[in-house]
């Protein structure tokens, strides 16, 4: 029975392993500075949070920038990659 059991507990943390390794993996293949064409970073928000950050002395590591919606029609507008549209 305890043979029976130990195989049975070692296939389940084998398949709990190999679903959270394909869990990670979909994150981990995603670019961090990806954003879409209808988004773009907020530099004016990351600028004002770095100011009082720098002012009380403390780092800012950035993991996903704080973006904000744009009429991805209008031109001029600049797109994820910083490129202006014509």
């Amino acid at each position: 029975m305890n043979k029976i059991m130990g195989k049975r507990r070692c296939a389940t943390t084998r398949a709990a392993a190999i679903l959270l390794a394909a869990l990670l993996s979909a994150c981990a293949g995603l670019p961090d500075n990806m954003v879409s064409p209808s988004q773009e970073i907020d530099y004016a928000k990351v600028n004002a949070i770095e100011a009082v950050a720098r002012a009380r002395g403390v780092s800012v590591y950035w993991y996903r920038y704080p973006t904000k919606s744009v009429d991805a029609t209008a031109p001029g507008t600049t797109g994820g990659n910083g490129e202006k549209r014509q």
